[in-house]
């Protein structure tokens, strides 16, 4: 849908995955960036049960968004955690 419709975009959400998985490489395709990849470094967990620690919450951009940071709040009565991000339009 996002590859029809054109322009700029964002896809977020709890994805039930984790970043390497089918859907999310299908969805990202080759144009759009993976906020947390571009952003952060080593793991970043946003479920946790039972010592089972995983990102399955997952943020793509594409088009004239420039990715600058992404943050997960620690909210206790949250399940799975937030992923909060920073981005910068680019007019052109």
């Amino acid at each position: 849908m996002v590859d029809s419709i054109g322009g700029n975009w964002i896809v977020a959400g709890d994805f039930n995955d984790v970043p390497a998985c089918y859907a999310l490489r299908t969805i990202k395709g080759d144009d759009m960036t993976d906020i947390y990849a571009r952003t952060a470094l080593g793991p970043r967990i946003t479920f946790h049960d039972k010592l089972f620690y995983f990102r399955i919450d997952h943020m793509l951009c594409k088009g004239n968004f420039r990715p600058i940071a992404i943050r997960r709040p620690r909210i206790p009565s949250s399940d799975p955690y937030p992923l909060i991000a920073t981005l910068l339009f680019d007019e052109e």
